[in-house]
């Protein structure tokens, strides 16, 4: 298995958009400052023939300002917030990489426009998987899209919604995902949703009925994959590889 990740990919782009923020701000800034200058200095008068044409570059000057500076802003918060390599994703690797050949690229910590922030996805002859991972420990019981974690201050056999949702969060970048790569012309894909424990009993115990996505720990993980994600292949590798190319860029 090729274990990849785009962070490198992700840090140039960052950089790129640091510096967008930075001149696009003081170009704003400067446009602001011009435009507060015209109207505390006024260069023309109410009688002046051109006198409509000063107040909207002036008024211009300022709104342009504004707008820059605010898209500088929202550009920066961006650049300076993309995640970057994801442990629990390399951990996951580990576990699948001495069961899966070449044919299969798994991709770490995928954060592109259009799809946002994914754990990791593993692209190969079966389609496309796509794993949300999580370190938490507890009892767990998953149903459809629900979950529930037992609450021991009532009882043994006392369950309360749980404080995670990783089914819904799946499904959520699932979709992002299989929209972003038909926008490029891959439609209609085998994409498939994974939820993965990093911990393992005692500190984690997994039970189902009729999940919507399969889950498991990593002492299970490969038998579930087995079951249901590598039952068949549904790719062929010039689509896999165009996939890859297209999330590690």
């Amino acid at each position: 298995m090729r274990n990849r990740t785009p962070s490198r990919a992700l840090s140039r782009r960052a950089n790129n958009e640091r510096t967008l923020a930075f001149l696009g701000g003081a170009v704003g800034i400067f446009l602001i400052v011009l435009g507060v200058f015209f109207i505390v200095v006024p260069l023309s008068g109410p009688n002046d023939p051109g006198y409509s044409l000063y107040l909207l570059i002036r008024s211009g000057l300022i709104g342009v300002g504004v707008l820059l500076v605010i898209g500088a802003v929202a550009l920066g918060i961006r650049a300076f917030t993309y995640r970057g390599d994801n442990d629990l994703a390399q951990m996951t690797a580990r576990v699948l990489g001495p069961a899966l050949d070449d044919r299969f690229t798994y991709i770490r910590s995928v954060n592109r426009r259009g799809i946002g922030y994914v754990d990791a996805v593993l692209v190969g002859p079966p389609g496309v998987l796509v794993f949300r991972i999580l370190d938490d420990a507890g009892v767990f019981f998953n149903e459809g899209q629900n979950w529930l974690e037992a609450d021991p201050g009532r009882g043994p056999q006392a369950w309360k919604p749980a404080s995670i949702k990783p089914t819904a969060e799946c499904f959520a970048d699932m979709k992002r995902l299989d929209a972003f790569l038909a926008g490029k012309g891959l439609a209609r894909l085998p994409v498939f949703g994974m939820i993965v424990f990093t911990r393992d009993v005692p500190q984690v115990r997994l039970s189902s009925r009729e999940p919507a996505l399969p889950s498991a720990s990593f002492s299970g993980l490969m038998a579930t994959l087995y079951s249901t994600y590598l039952t068949q292949d549904r790719l062929d590798p010039a689509r896999a590889e165009q996939i890859v190319r297209l999330l590690f860029a």
